[in-house]
């Protein structure tokens, strides 16, 4: 004869939904950690275009999920501009400033998001610096959107 464990004053059902939701978390955090993806840690994508320069002179708009392996080194660069205590539009070029590039980057850092657009002369060095870094780190692994 077969015993089951019940819980005193709970209902079997009860129990075997419990089992369930535990089952299910375990299942889910072992596959997480299976992956190589840290539980706890969040996503930190970067979105970025770049318009007004040659050969085409419209906009071009790239997504990017950061790597764990250069994830301190963008969150580094958005600590260093405090890109989200910018304003989210620091200015476009002068109006005879031809070949002349306006930008924008959007950081979302868990639940953070923040945008900003900028130009060849409004652009501070700490955010000329991330941009730069964004091109040579993220673009080989960006999508077009």
């Amino acid at each position: 004869m077969r015993t089951r464990f019940r819980m005193p004053g709970r209902s079997s059902a009860c129990n075997r939904l419990d089992r369930r939701r535990f089952l299910a978390t375990c299942g889910a955090a072992v596959g997480l950690v299976q992956c190589g993806r840290r539980v706890d840690a969040p996503t930190l994508t970067v979105k970025w275009s770049t318009a007004g320069l040659p050969p085409a002179y419209v906009e071009r708009r790239w997504r990017a999920d950061v790597p764990p392996q250069l994830r301190s080194a963008a969150e580094g660069f958005v600590t260093r501009a405090g890109f989200f205590n910018l304003p989210e539009d620091l200015g476009g070029n002068p109006p005879d400033g031809r070949d002349m590039g306006t930008y924008s980057i959007t950081v979302l850092m868990g639940t953070r998001m923040h945008t900003v657009r900028f130009s060849d002369t409004s652009q501070t060095p700490e955010l000329a610096a991330f941009r730069a870094w964004i091109l040579d780190n993220l673009a080989p692994v960006a999508v077009v959107e």
